[in-house]
């Protein structure tokens, strides 16, 4: 099968890898697989079979999508961010009045806190009209947007596929002093602030790390310069787990966060709020504990001593449990909806 992903045009961050993942993991069943996106450097695409195109909005001009997808025999288009579907209906609406299949990928939630993400929410409620297969990274994105946005429609159009990882070996590292890890964008809502807060509490405990950069970035470096090692933007995922001892996502809201995948696979137990799709994936007890949101430093000092004074076990649970979020276990789940298309 001819695939065609056409992932948002920005930073590589979480949603962009969890785009290529799936280019990878098509390819890994025998899917022909070109990748549009223009942040992907010739380094990072070269040890795949995968092939990359930019293709634009505009119907008119030569590299629309309508005529690249026509042109190339496409199969299957997947449309790596659901925002991508309101500037292009017509196109889609043309493509499978030809007979290609079109699948909307759904990395954020419904939130329509404002009058213009409201007016988003609509817009994008009205293009899955021009789509075959919703596909929902988490069951609480799905009902996040089912219940509010997406009309009511036939179970078959509604997927869920988890965001997958590299498989790897474990890292976890339990040094005297342990290493808190922050991995991702520093903005409101993944609530970096708070990290730095608890890092400035306990700083003489643990060793404080964060990677990642974003709006919030500069304002947290000067405040908290002294208490955490800010590492920056880094797409070095072996680099930015090698010394971890526990990760913290302190976010406001998620779906199904990389960055625990990413930890998880290397043995490394996680601390989080419990929100969005989170839980999902992080098993209280097992292979992680929740913060309580309502008092983070007492309850991220009782459950990192809880994981820390029985850190094999969380580890262990952490490899055990990312068996299934591995590209090889999702491109078989990915194999089996394909061959029911």
């Amino acid at each position: 099968m001819n695939v065609l992903i056409i992932s948002p045009n920005s930073s590589f961050g979480g949603a962009a890898t969890a785009n290529f993942n799936i280019a990878r993991m098509l390819n890994m069943f025998g899917c022909n697989v070109v990748y549009n996106d223009e942040f992907l450097t010739e380094h990072i695409i070269a040890p795949f079979e995968i092939s990359t195109f930019q293709v634009y909005g505009n119907r008119k001009e030569k590299n629309s999508l309508y005529n690249y997808v026509i042109k190339e025999g496409f199969d299957y288009v997947i449309l790596g961010d659901n925002r991508i579907a309101i500037h292009n209906c017509f196109q889609l609406y043309k493509l499978r009045r030809s007979g290609v299949k079109i699948g909307m990928l759904f990395h954020s939630l419904s939130i329509s806190s404002n009058l213009r993400s409201r007016i988003t929410d609509i817009l994008v409620s009205f293009s899955t009209l021009f789509v075959d297969h919703l596909i929902f990274v988490s069951k609480y994105t799905k009902d996040s947007w089912s219940r509010f946005i997406v009309p009511r429609q036939s179970v078959y159009k509604h997927i869920i596929m988890y965001n997958a990882v590299s498989d790897a070996q474990p890292t976890a590292c339990l040094r005297t002093k342990p290493v808190i890890l922050f991995v991702g964008r520093f903005s409101p809502e993944k609530r970096p602030d708070l990290f730095c807060q608890i890092a400035k509490i306990m700083h003489d405990k643990f060793d404080f790390i964060m990677w990642g950069d974003g709006s919030m970035y500069e304002d947290l470096t000067k405040e908290y310069v002294s208490y955490v090692t800010f590492k920056g933007y880094s797409n070095n995922v072996e680099e930015i787990y090698k010394d971890g001892s526990l990760l913290v996502v302190p976010s406001v809201f998620e779906n199904c966060p990389m960055c625990i995948l990413e930890a998880m696979v290397r043995g490394i137990p996680s601390i989080c709020t419990r929100v969005g799709g989170i839980p999902e994936i992080v098993e209280e007890g097992k292979n992680g504990e929740f913060i309580d949101i309502h008092d983070p430093f007492s309850s991220f000092a009782a459950m990192s001593a809880k994981i820390l004074s029985n850190y094999d076990y969380y580890s262990n649970a952490c490899v055990s449990a990312s068996k299934s979020h591995t590209l090889d276990f999702q491109s078989k789940m990915w194999k089996v909806f394909f061959n029911s298309i």
